[in-house]
This record gives C-alpha cells, sequence and structure tokens, in this order.
C-alpha cells in the first residue's frame, strides 16, 4: 500500500501530471495510426521529448520518428508527387523564329516592301535583326504614343532600361522612277540622345543615313544596312530578215 501511495502522491504533483499527459498521448497517437502527415509529426515530437532527439540525416531541422522515419520528408516528398509535370518548352531553332517573325507582319497588317535592316549585338552574341520597311521604323523600349491607337515599336528593345519607349525614328522614302530610297533618323527628343557614326543628335532633326552607318539608342548599338530592289533585266528578241540578193553577171555575146 506504502508504494501505491507513493505512486498517487507523485501523480499529484505537476511533473507527474506532465508525464501523465505524455503517456496518454503517446498511446492515443498509437492507436489511432497513421492516419495524417501532420498526426505522424506531432508523434515524432512526442518521442524525440521522451526517448531523446534524433535528427533527420536529409535535414538537421526535422526529427526522426520511434520507426526512424523522417514524416517531414516523407510529406515533402509526397506532395512533390502531387504537383503537375510540366515539360520544358522547346528552345525555336532559326527557321521557326524567321516563320514566327513572318506571321506577326501579316498579323499586323505590314504590307510595305523591306528597304534595308539594322543588326544588334549588344543583347547577344548570335545578334538580333530587324527589318527596315519604306515608310516610318520606330526605336523604343515600349510602346509608340504619337499614333492614334498605341502599339508596340517597330525595333523594339525593352531590355535596354537606357532606352526612351519611343526613341527615335528610322525615315524611309522612295523616290521614282528608279524607286531608289533615301534614308534619315530623327531622335525623338530622348534622355540619353541618339548617335550615328558617334556624333550626337538634336531632337527632332533628321540626319541623313547611309548603309553600314553606326547608331547607338540608349545601350543598344546597331548597324544600318540597305537593301536595293535588284533591277529588272528586260529581254528583248531581235528580228533578223535576212533578204535574197540576186546578182546580175553581164554574159559576153557569143
Amino acid at each position: 500500500m506504502s508504494e501505491l501511495g507513493t505512486v498517487i502522491y507523485v501523480l499529484q504533483t505537476w511533473p507527474g501530471v506532465v508525464v501523465l499527459l505524455i503517456v496518454v498521448v503517446v498511446l492515443a497517437i498509437g492507436l489511432w495510426g497513421e492516419s495524417t502527415p501532420m498526426l505522424q509529426k506531432v508523434k515524432a515530437q512526442i518521442y524525440a521529448l521522451i526517448f531523446g532527439k534524433r535528427l533527420c540525416p536529409k535535414n538537421p531541422k526535422h526529427i526522426l520518428d520511434a520507426n526512424g522515419v523522417c514524416q517531414w520528408c516523407k510529406h515533402e516528398e509526397e506532395i512533390e508527387k502531387r504537383k503537375p509535370v510540366i515539360p520544358p518548352k522547346p528552345v525555336p531553332d532559326a527557321t521557326q523564329i524567321w516563320h514566327r517573325e513572318e506571321k506577326d507582319d501579316i498579323s499586323r497588317g505590314d504590307t510595305r516592301r523591306i528597304v534595308g535592316m539594322v543588326i544588334t549585338y549588344t543583347w547577344g552574341r548570335q545578334g538580333q535583326l530587324f527589318r527596315i520597311y519604306e515608310g516610318k521604323n520606330f526605336i523604343g523600349r515600349a510602346e509608340i504614343s504619337d499614333e492614334a491607337s498605341p502599339r508596340p515599336c517597330d525595333i523594339q528593345i525593352p531590355e535596354d532600361a537606357q532606352m526612351s519607349a519611343e526613341h527615335a525614328l528610322i525615315l524611309c522614302r522612295a523616290h521614282p522612277p528608279d524607286m531608289k530610297g533615301s534614308y534619315e533618323i530623327i531622335d525623338q527628343e530622348t534622355t540619353n540622345g541618339t548617335w550615328v557614326n558617334g556624333k550626337l543628335l538634336r531632337s527632332n532633326q533628321g540626319e541623313e543615313l547611309h548603309s553600314y552607318d553606326k547608331i547607338r539608342t540608349g545601350a543598344t548599338e546597331w548597324t544600318f544596312i540597305t537593301i536595293e530592289e535588284p533591277a529588272k533585266q528586260i529581254t528583248t528578241t531581235r528580228t533578223v530578215v535576212e533578204k535574197d540578193t540576186t546578182v546580175q553577171k553581164d554574159v559576153a555575146p557569143r
């Protein structure tokens, strides 16, 4: 009876009450089984308090349960398995990029004649090529604000933080009868200015462009190249008329 009284006395003190609660919780969890990952985490923490901490080899912040399993890692692996697998986007080759640009031109309804191009190697070793059309060609980082309905710039470099949204205008005019064009570039009152062959242009004043001129807008450097339409070959047919000539010879009388 004395031993039973001692046990009852210990259980009446606060350490005894804590031990009793832990034992009850452990038994309840053991009977409940592995129903949820969250319950297994709680079970692992209680086992760690009673039997000492056993850390997960994958993550030292996690505690192993009585069976030596990390319920945190197990739960994270189950979440990863439930995630949908997204296949990587295929990298388009040069042919696909070219066809995509052609479709973009058609979708914009741009049927103007191509008269030149600008090339930059500022943002990549492979380079970027933009076509220059007859008429207006805007270079910029964002949209054109001067037109009735805003649209992206014809030559757009969004990654250039030093380039203005609407930075410069390349204007191409065709002159009959041979339709040879003249080209000029106009700075659109930009902060960092437009440069041609090392010369800073005045705002809203045109500067004549020639093939292989060097242009700088913001941090982007360009090479401007003109394209001339091949001359049409005129095929003519020459008709040669051969005339029969009669040669009269004088015959002496016999």
